[in-house]
């Protein structure tokens, strides 16, 4: 995945899973197993890709060590940000849509559609 890539669809995504309507909507566990695996996906997506960590400012505490790195272009990082969306999708389509709440719903929608086009 190329520079402009990852930041076109973090930018989607961090718009889709931070968006929250102005009518109070009820969260059920479904919602917070969702929000843990969004989560992980921006987690595993910045320590995979430290210079977008850094572009984003998120380059501090823990994450500092992101300023001295460089993205991995090679096969191997390729196969690594592989890995990473297929098990992610793995991990999105488990929880069922039925349990989420309507914005979760369109928010795992949302999310589906970046990491498959990831993958293909």
């Amino acid at each position: 995945m190329d520079r402009r890539q990852f930041l076109a669809s973090s930018g989607a995504f961090a718009l889709a899973v931070s968006f929250e309507p102005g009518l109070a909507l009820a969260h059920g566990g479904g919602d917070d197993q969702l929000r843990k695996i969004t989560d992980r996906i921006m987690a595993g997506d910045l320590r995979l890709s430290p210079m977008s960590a850094t572009i984003l400012g998120l380059d501090k505490g823990d994450a500092a060590s992101a300023r001295s790195r460089l993205d991995d272009y090679s096969l191997a990082g390729g196969d690594a940000q592989s890995v990473h969306a297929r098990d992610m999708l793995a991990a999105l389509d488990a929880v069922p849509s039925e349990g989420l709440s309507e914005i979760w719903q369109v928010r795992q929608e949302i999310v589906r559609h970046l990491l498959e086009a990831r993958i293909t």
